[in-house]
């Protein structure tokens, strides 16, 4: 369906406003940063095929462009949706936390649309609906352990990574929306980063 809102579209002022960005992503555990960067364009697809180089992506790695584009017969796929992509920073920053400086025991984990299992690995987390249902009967599984859900619930992960053998602090999972504010302090007192900033008045 989103591939498919440049289709019903007229020309109109596109302006993707990147003045603030982030140095990672997609969501608030990422490190913001001053960019100053404006993309405009009379037509949608075009101003988001930009920006995507910008980013450092080919415009066929985005999903939803590379439909768009075969609609428009436009010649431009990995992708993580977006009910996932808002979990995956807070699970990577509990893994990370959970680090004690000794290897887990062959463990990985694959989320998006397109990943494949990595022969010989022992234990494959499977992080969302799209990677259980892509994957779920793959040969190369030793041994599964699926996230289901669009989204995946944050207590089904915090048990997927413990079965897993990553013994992850609960308190990320039972306090999940409190999160972005641990991140967001950072910017406090800096200038550059003002409230006023991101208000609409």
């Amino acid at each position: 369906m989103v591939a498919r809102l440049a289709d019903k579209m007229p020309p109109m002022f596109t302006l993707i406003d990147g003045i603030y960005s982030l140095e990672r992503g997609p969501s608030f555990d990422g490190r913001m940063r001053r960019s100053n960067l404006l993309i405009a364009s009379s037509d949608v697809l075009s101003a988001d095929l930009v920006g995507a180089g910008v980013l450092g992506y080919q415009p066929s790695e985005v999903q939803h462009l590379a439909h768009a584009a075969d609609n428009r017969d436009r010649p431009y796929d990995l992708s993580l949706c977006t009910y996932c992509s808002g979990l995956i920073g807070p699970a990577l920053t509990s893994i990370a936390f959970a680090w004690k400086g000794e290897p887990w025991d062959d463990v990985e984990i694959l989320n998006g649309k397109v990943m494949a299992p990595t022969p010989g690995k022992k234990k494959t987390i499977l992080f969302g609906k799209c990677m259980y249902q892509l994957n779920k009967d793959h040969p190369d599984i030793q041994e599964m352990i699926a996230i289901k859900g669009c989204p995946p619930t944050p207590m089904s992960i915090e048990k997927a990574l413990n079965k897993a053998g990553i013994k992850v602090d609960p308190t990320f999972y039972k306090n999940i929306e409190q999160l972005p504010g641990y991140f967001l302090k950072r910017y406090e007192d800096k200038p550059e980063f003002d409230e006023s900033f991101f208000r609409i008045k």
